[in-house]
């Protein structure tokens, strides 16, 4: 069963549709960081399948780019000039690691045993 979650302006949405990852690599930074949340949140309760879960992937691993491309945070900055809108983007880089840890691997093939 896939879940589905309360997200992007009250809209019901599945991270794992198709129309939702399409134009990823176009999602303004916070609407990435609202499709990461939402890919964590499904992941976190275990209602994420496979490719929920690989969406969330694409999804958290674009937002990173963006707070980097941006320069949200700077290695001269204190935590006093960081603004306060832009502190939740800091646990971009946490949901990408949390979401790509509960990835399913395959184990490998042993060929000619």
């Amino acid at each position: 069963a896939r879940a589905e979650c309360s997200s992007l302006g009250g809209r019901t949405s599945n991270l794992s549709d198709s129309s939702s990852m399409e134009g990823v690599e176009e999602l303004t930074l916070h609407a990435a960081f609202a499709r990461g949340q939402l890919a964590y949140a499904q992941v976190t309760s275990g209602a994420a399948d496979a490719e929920t879960v690989a969406a969330g992937v694409t999804v958290l691993r674009h937002c990173v780019a963006l707070v980097d491309r941006a320069g949200v945070f700077s290695s001269n900055e204190t935590k006093d000039d960081i603004a306060t809108s832009d502190l939740k983007f800091v646990l971009a880089p946490f949901y990408l690691a949390e979401v790509v840890s509960r990835t399913r691997t395959t184990p490998p093939v042993v060929v000619g045993g």
